[in-house]
Parts: C-alpha cells; sequence; structure tokens
C-alpha cells in the first residue's frame, strides 16, 4: 500500500481492504492516525497489523478470514481508542498481541480464530459497555483477559462459548472473574484443570505498565516481556551469551551394525551475567538443530537426530554450558560425512527465564511477550551463534587410482590419479607416452 503514503492524519471516511490475495504490509498508512472504520477482509499474504501504529482513534476495526495473520502487533500498545473490536476467521492468529493499549470497547467480537491460545493482549481492558462475544476459539486456553473489567463500570453483556482448548480453569479462578464478568450478564464455562498440562503459578503475576500479566499454564510462570521475570514482571532475568569460536564437535558412527547406535554429548559454552532473583539460574533453554536446504532430512535418513532432551549447567555465577545428545545410528557402510549446524535457543515448553544475547530483533520492543513476539517479528527463538558438528561416515579403502567420494570409491579422471586411501585425486605432473596407446602418470 506505498502507494497510499499521502493519506496522512485523520480520514473522513471508512478504509476498507478486500480480497487482496498478495498484500503482505501496511506501511502506506503509517501517517493515519484517526479512522471512523477500518475493514481488512482476505489479505491473503498479510502477517501482522505493522504499518498501523499512528493510530490513536479507529471508531471500528474487523479483520476477517486473513489465513496468515499471526498477530496483531502494529497497533499502538501505549494508548489507542477503538470503539468495536471484530475478529473473526483468522486462522493463524494465535494472540492479542499488539491491543495492550486498548482500556475500553463499545463492543468485542472474537470467533472462529482457531489458533487462538489466549486473551492476554487485553491485560489494559476496563470497561466494555456493549456486547462481548467470544466463541467458537478452539485453542483458547485461559480467560484471565477478562479479570480487570471493571463492574460499575460495565453495563454490556458477554457470550462466551466452552472451548474445546480450556483445560487450565481453577474453580478460584472461576471464584475470583464471577464478579466481574457478571457485571457483563455473562455465565462463565465450568471449571476445568489438567494437572499434567496445567501449572499454577507460585504468587500472583500482577501487572506491568497497567497491563494485566497473565499465568503461563503451562510452565507455572508469570508471562512477563523478555528481559523481566516474576509478579510484576519487576525483577530482571540474566543476560545470557553463547560463546564464538567454540571447536567443531567430532561425532562417529557406530562401528557395526550390531551396535545400531551410539551417543555423541554436545557442549556448548554460555556466559551469564546480570539478573536479579532466585529464577537468574537461566536454565530454560534448548538446543536446535539449524537446517539449510534438506540437509536435516538427510541427516534423519542417515540415521543422525538431535535428542530432544537439553541440560544447562552453571560452574559458576558466569560460566556454564548447556549439554545435549546427537542419536548417530550406523547408517549404511558408504554413509557420507555430515555437516551440522547447533544454535541455543529458548526452551520450547518452559517459559523464558533469561534474555539470549541477540534474540530481541528491535532495540527497545515494546511488548515482547513470547512466543507471540515471533509472529510480531520483535524476537528470534534462538541465539545467532552456530556450533558446527562433524558426523564421520565409516572409513573407505580404495585402490590405487581411486578416491573416495560419498562414502564411496571413485575413478579418478583423466590427467589425475591418487596412491591407495586417498580421499582425493592429484593432478599428473606431465604424460609420458610409450607407444601412443599406454602411458603412465608422473607425480
Amino acid at each position: 500500500l506505498s502507494g497510499l503514503r499521502g493519506l496522512t492524519g485523520a480520514l473522513s471516511g471508512s478504509l476498507v481492504i478486500r480480497y487482496c490475495e498478495s498484500l503482505s504490509s501496511l506501511g502506506g498508512l503509517m501517517n493515519v492516525t484517526s479512522a471512523p472504520d477500518i475493514t481488512i477482509t482476505s489479505a491473503g499474504n498479510l502477517t501482522s497489523l505493522v504499518g498501523l501504529g499512528g493510530l490513536r482513534n479507529i471508531g471500528s476495526i474487523a479483520l476477517e478470514s486473513n489465513p496468515e495473520l499471526h498477530s496483531l502487533a502494529g497497533l499502538n500498545s501505549s494508548s489507542i481508542q477503538v470503539g468495536n473490536l471484530t475478529l473473526r476467521h483468522n486462522a493463524k492468529l494465535r494472540s492479542l498481541h499488539g491491543c495492550e493499549g486498548i482500556s475500553a470497547l463499545q463492543k468485542l467480537t472474537v470467533e472462529f480464530n482457531d489458533a487462538l491460545e489466549s486473551g492476554s493482549g487485553l491485560g489494559r481492558l476496563r470497561n466494555v459497555t456493549g456486547q462481548v462475544q467470544i466463541v467458537s476459539n478452539a485453542a483458547l486456553a485461559s480467560l484471565q483477559a477478562f479479570a480487570n473489567i471493571v463492574p460499575d463500570e460495565t453495563t454490556g453483556s458477554m457470550r462466551m462459548q466452552p472451548s474445546p482448548g480450556l483445560q487450565c480453569f481453577t474453580p478460584s479462578e472461576c471464584d475470583s472473574l464471577s464478579h466481574p464478568l457478571n457485571a457483563l450478564h455473562s455465565e462463565l464455562p465450568p471449571p476445568a484443570w489438567d494437572d499434567q498440562a496445567c501449572h499454577a503459578c507460585v504468587s500472583p503475576c500482577g501487572s506491568k505498565s497497567g497491563v494485566s500479566i497473565d499465568c503461563d499454564y503451562r510452565s507455572g510462570s508469570c508471562r512477563c516481556p523478555l528481559g523481566s521475570w516474576g509478579p510484576n514482571c519487576s525483577n530482571t532475568v540474566a543476560n545470557v551469551t553463547v560463546e564464538q569460536g567454540q571447536h567443531t564437535v567430532e561425532c562417529s558412527r557406530p562401528r557395526t551394525q550390531e551396535d545400531n547406535q551410539q551417543m555423541c554429548i554436545v557442549h556448548i559454552k554460555l556466559r551469564r551475567e546480570g539478573g536479579s532473583g532466585d529464577i537468574s539460574s537461566a536454565t530454560a533453554l534448548a538446543v536446535y538443530m539449524v537446517c539449510q536446504d534438506s540437509n536435516c532430512a538427510f541427516a534423519a535418513q542417515h540415521g543422525v537426530e538431535l535428542n530432544s532432551t537439553s541440560n544447562v549447567t552453571w560452574s559458576n555465577e558466569s560460566h556454564g554450558f548447556i549439554e545435549t545428545n546427537i542419536i548417530v545410528g550406523y547408517g549404511t557402510g558408504t554413509v557420507p560425512d555430515l555437516s551440522l549446524s547447533l544454535v541455543v535457543g529458548y526452551h520450547p515448553q518452559l517459559y523464558p527465564d533469561s534474555l539470549l544475547q541477540g534474540t530481541l530483533t528491535t532495540p527497545d520492543p515494546v511488548w515482547p511477550v513470547y512466543p507471540w513476539c515471533l509472529e510480531a517479528g520483535e524476537c528470534r527463538e534462538h541465539a545467532d551463534v552456530k556450533v558446527q558438528v562433524s558426523v564421520r561416515g565409516h572409513p573407505v579403502i580404495c585402490d590405487e587410482g581411486q578416491h573416495a567420494v560419498y562414502g564411496q570409491c571413485a575413478s579418478c579422471p583423466a590427467g589425475f590419479t591418487a596412491p591407495r586411501n586417498s580421499t582425493s585425486c592429484t593432478e599428473c605432473g606431465r604424460w609420458r607416452l610409450l607407444d601412443g596407446k599406454h602411458g603412465w602418470c608422473i607425480i
């Protein structure tokens, strides 16, 4: 929408964007500050609302049937006035991150967003004067976003359909929410708690900058922006750096097929500094294999896999390492050598308790809550430093005039030769013709 950069200030009419299958950015609207209503429907490649950060006042905004919309990041997260907010049929929308600036609404509709996990982006919401409709969001796991609705200021009504994803809803939470939600003339779904999937936070998470902080029930940690932790997100996490220039890790294959597979232990050195409170130990990290082209699939095809378990050990306050295992199978007798790249990133199940150097993509992101900051483009999953791993194939002994190529013997091309058990051919110094049919190569 770069052609719309001439639109500035307050729009006097509606802005409607429909059926733009190739639209991937709203950057052309960056100078618009207010509009009566904005409708974006079926924007095929739109992933976020980056470009709408200049908006301060919107009569209504409707986002419907945008198949690639992952995040609402791009709205002004500090203060924005919105009348009606409608989110419907956005299949990949995981959170309401980006709505932290909304404190009051006339009407809220959130329907048929199959991947929506949480409404915590509405943690500043204090007043709903009209209808709230939360229906058919299959993955919605928490109702905490509505805990701050002020009963005396609310006259609306709510329709909430119980979600299959609502696994973590305690009786005490139900009681605490019943009073503000009664102000919306709503009935809550019954309490539900899966002991294996749900972990309660030890202390109430409170709020930060006026935004209510949810408990991440997967890990039992407060869902704070990256770099902070604990009640009110008032503590600072440790900064962790992956040491550069680490030696290549050498792994070998089992000697016989009977051995089947063996473990190759990998230690990646870490540095730690800063942090406050008991959680500054920084252990919620994991090791990932970086794939280029099809090398991960190629490695798995030849019996090499990264163990999903990683353990962090801190030898002292500043130095430590993360350990993982690479499972190396026998493969085949002619399996080639493999080169793999490993990186350190945030744990897939545990909430981050450290800040990995290089994972914040902007100098001062507004509200980088993990993992939703990934979709918002505010953070990365892992640090940039790579540790190389070499997995050797089985030794191949070739005859004179041959060399080993991908674990197999191949004849040297004309003009080249090689001694026995060589991995490369060497160009001949000169040829001596004996009778026009025979000759030999002098190295």
